[in-house]
């Protein structure tokens, strides 16, 4: 004969009981022991082990693909408001009024033209991304100081 063991149960998890004892056809005493058993072996802690092992090389992944994008992202922007300074010419005082308000509307085409593209599938990027397939040490391997001869 086993020993007996009383156990008091939160309602949900009771409800719980109840479903899988119907779904199963094991007595309430069964799943039990069933349950004890798997949370004291050292196995189902291996195996928890293992789950959370697995998570965090996906979450590790997914970061190196954050930070790669990012450091993508911040070159090419870097790149570019370079070579915006390099080639615009200053304004002359008399002309800025009118380029302000060119300015805003080329601003406000942006802001449209991005709410679409960031609503519809694939992202400029990573299409950019996926083009040049640019590796981690390639990339900043790139001597960005080195002049044109």
């Amino acid at each position: 004969m086993k020993p007996r063991i009383n156990v008091y149960l939160d309602y949900d998890l009771h409800k719980r009981v109840e479903k899988f004892k119907a779904k199963t056809g094991l007595s309430k005493s069964g799943i039990m022991e069933i349950a004890v058993a798997q949370f004291l072996s050292p196995e189902s802690a291996d195996k928890r082990e293992a789950a959370i092992a697995k998570r965090l090389n996906q979450l590790t992944r997914q970061f190196g693909r954050l930070e790669r994008d990012l450091v993508i992202h911040s070159e090419a922007q870097a790149l570019f408001i370079q070579y915006y300074l390099t080639i615009t010419p200053p304004i002359p005082i008399r002309d800025q009024k009118a380029a302000r308000s060119t300015g805003h509307e080329r601003f406000e085409n942006f802001l449209t033209h991005l709410g679409k593209r960031l609503s519809e599938g694939p992202s400029l990027i990573d299409k950019v991304v996926n083009d040049i397939k640019v590796r981690e040490q390639d990339f900043f391997s790139i001597d960005l100081e080195a002049k044109d001869d």
